[in-house]
């Protein structure tokens, strides 16, 4: 008589993260010969060997069904910040989980997870469950829902990695296709007349702080928070040194791509920061506080808004074309490529590169840049 084994391997098609990928489940039988199926999560048939080996060892191949722990009480600590497993994990494997970041998280928990999955007891949630929820949410564009999808994957995810749950039911729901709207760009001529001198008391009320910001985005492609964070120090002829960046929670932090780099600059760039610098050199150079704490992304966005609206594009004309704040970013990074400077160059520039692409570009000298300063005079000029 043959041996019935106790664990057998095969193989599904499931959606994780966007893409189609082989996940390996396995089957066992109960205690009534009842043949069950479980999800290792694993993509390789040797780790799922060696996965189902492990829980055979502990007995555990078919998980504890009594085990009565209800969502609301397993999301209890869930992303805040000092008391959430799950993430002082990772800031000790030296990934980085900022305080907004959490505090986003646990506040799209609390509205939209746990008012549908609070009651359920985690090992009765199905793949049916998450489905359903997934497809009840309202009045929310399909990037938000899609995110709701993933900050469930991860808490469920958690979950098996406990063993409180041995398959993860919301890994077999498929995100909805994305409608990703293109970025708005404005054209060389609209950036020439926003920031003309002549327009500079009607556009922008004649506030050099707000000109100034706004100016240095759309000529360097730097990101909100990295202006706001801008000093006396990081000021010399020719370049920026940017070091850090701002958030309204998080305060002063490292940039986005957790490297200083060097952000050239012409001379009426130069020359205009200057005269906002302040005697002590440590102070916010974009500030309404004697340079004590740097002046809101919110009133940075809302000046560029009220330049746009005097120049005859409104809040209409500007959401139908998607102009925002960042996409003088996407037109810094077209005026450079179509200058035809290389893409790893313009990359390290805006702080798109990776570590060690920004570090070549840290060590050269000011005249490898003279490219992006000819870029940054014809855009004003």
């Amino acid at each position: 008589m043959r041996c019935r084994q106790n664990f057998s391997l095969y193989k599904r098609r499931v959606p994780v993260k966007g893409k189609i990928k082989i996940i390996y489940y396995y089957h066992c039988y109960d205690e009534n010969g009842k043949r069950l199926g479980f999800s290792t999560g694993k993509t390789k048939k040797s780790e799922a060997r060696a996965y189902c080996e492990a829980l055979y060892k502990e007995d555990k191949l078919i998980p504890d069904i009594h085990n009565q722990t209800l969502f609301k009480n397993y999301s209890k600590d869930w992303f805040i910040y000092d008391k959430c497993t799950y993430v002082n994990n990772r800031l000790k494997r030296g990934e980085k989980y900022t305080l907004a970041w959490c505090q986003i998280n646990r506040s799209r928990l609390e509205r939209y997870l746990l008012p549908y999955f609070g009651n359920k007891v985690l090992v009765k949630i199905t793949r049916v469950d998450v489905e359903d929820w997934f497809l009840s949410l309202k009045r929310l564009s399909v990037t938000s829902k899609n995110q709701l999808l993933r900050l469930l994957r991860v808490m469920l995810k958690e979950a098996q990695r406990r063993g409180i749950i041995s398959h993860n039911p919301a890994e077999d729901v498929r995100p909805l296709p994305g409608k990703c709207k293109p970025r708005g760009v404005l054209t060389q001529k609209e950036v020439k007349k926003l920031f003309a001198k002549e327009n500079f008391g009607e556009y922008w009320k004649g506030n050099a702080m707000y000109y100034t910001a706004n100016m240095l985005a759309f000529c360097t492609g730097m990101r909100q928070g990295e202006i706001a964070a801008l000093t006396g120090e990081d000021i010399f002829p020719g370049y920026i040194a940017v070091k850090h960046s701002w958030s309204k929670i998080d305060g002063l932090k490292t940039t986005k791509a957790k490297k200083e780099r060097l952000v050239p600059i012409s001379d009426f760039l130069y020359q205009d920061l200057k005269s906002l610098c302040r005697p002590q050199k440590s102070a916010f150079i974009f500030s309404k506080t004697g340079g004590r704490r740097p002046v809101t992304g919110q009133r940075l966005k809302d000046a560029l808004y009220f330049a746009l609206a005097k120049m005859g594009i409104d809040k209409n004309e500007r959401k139908k074309r998607n102009i925002v704040f960042h996409s003088s970013r996407h037109f810094a990074n077209t005026q450079f490529i179509g200058a035809g400077i290389s893409t790893v160059k313009t990359q390290a520039v805006i702080g798109h590169a990776g570590d060690s692409m920004t570090e070549n570009y840290l060590h050269l000298h000011l005249e490898q840049f003279q490219d992006i300063l000819s870029v940054q005079q014809k855009i004003l000029k």
